[in-house]
């Protein structure tokens, strides 16, 4: 974990797990997004995360990583179907 004086666990973890997102590392974001729901993150934080990412990778037009997030959550596939429990929190 990192320094906490700033950004507390909860804020760090999902930081992380929304660069891993952004970054198309599947098996990495995997770990961060249950270290989300560990450190107390809500289901609407996560999923917020997630949308985050999405959009920012729509406006800047990067289709690949869109196509391999999936356009919902519920549709998550590959190294992403872990996404798919996001909607259930």
């Amino acid at each position: 974990m990192a320094e906490t004086s700033i950004l507390d666990g909860r804020e760090t973890v999902l930081l992380e797990f929304a660069c891993c997102l952004a970054d198309g590392v599947g098996p990495q974001a995997k770990g961060h997004f249950f270290g989300c729901r560990n450190l107390s993150a809500s289901g609407e934080e996560i999923r917020g995360a997630i949308e985050i990412v999405r959009e920012i990778a729509r406006q800047l037009e990067l289709t690949s990583l869109l196509e391999e997030v999936g356009e919902g959550f519920e549709r998550g596939e590959g190294e992403f179907r872990f996404l798919k429990r996001a909607s259930a929190w």
